[in-house]
């Protein structure tokens, strides 16, 4: 096309423009308007989740901004995979159902909380130990508010296995995510009884008792022969009396 200069201006310049083909419209049956594809969906983590030693479920919002539709879990969609325990990175699933379709899959981060000392814990004895000539293994309930510790998950133990009658002290290390130190504790083995010991008791209770039961005997012997005397003697005054 021209240009030319006009009034206060003159010359003219040539300057080339393109027609350029129209796009290909966008129709409503196209994916990217699909609004019951939840892929096409807003998406956001629910909560945020620190490790506690218990079982957490990571939760999403799914809404559609063109709408103003938030969808509802169980009714629109179902999550896979968002049950976790321990701090660490996860991924989700979540699948549209009924109405919706369409599967996403959404990151996330279960924190790691602050470590305890495994010391500020009550820790109590599980089992009462009798000597029998094995081994005996010491057993623990740790706790710590509500929250009851786990062997092999929060904790480990260490010599608290014995065999002999006597008091020991046994280790008990953290482990895991919520907890760290170590602490101990003491644990006894009762002696078991002696059966030499056992039958003396019973032979001296014996003895006692026989000794009692013939000290009672001679009591009453006694009495007896008292009574005896003392009936003679009245009936001798009686006598002599008359």
């Amino acid at each position: 096309m021209t240009i030319r200069g006009i009034n206060d201006f003159h010359g003219e310049v040539q300057v080339s423009f393109t027609i350029a083909q129209p796009e290909k419209p966008v129709t409503p049956t196209d994916n990217m308007w699909d609004t019951h594809n939840i892929e096409n969906l807003d998406v956001r983590l629910a909560n945020q989740l620190v490790a506690n030693g218990k079982n957490q479920e990571q939760k999403i919002v799914i809404s559609c901004s063109k709408d103003k539709t938030t969808l509802k879990e169980g009714v629109d969609y179902k999550l896979t995979n968002n049950s976790v325990t321990k701090a660490g990175n996860y991924t989700l699933t979540a699948k549209g159902i009924n109405n919706y379709h369409g599967t996403i899959k959404v990151n996330f981060t279960v924190q790691q909380a602050a470590k305890t000392d495994i010391r500020n814990a009550k820790v109590t004895l599980a089992n009462t130990l009798k000597e029998d000539g094995k081994n005996q293994t010491q057993k623990v309930k740790i706790t710590y508010g509500d929250l009851i510790l786990e062997e092999g998950v929060d904790y480990t133990l260490e010599n608290n296995v014995a065999k002999n009658a006597g008091t020991y002290t046994m280790k008990i290390k953290a482990m895991g995510d919520l907890f760290t130190g170590e602490t101990t504790a003491k644990f006894t083995i009762a002696a078991k009884e002696d059966k030499k010991e056992e039958k003396k008791e019973d032979k001296q209770e014996n003895v006692e008792q026989a000794v009692e039961e013939n000290n009672n005997g001679m009591v009453l012997g006694i009495a007896a022969i008292a009574v005896a005397a003392l009936a003679g003697i009245i009936a001798f005054l009686k006598k002599h009396a008359k």
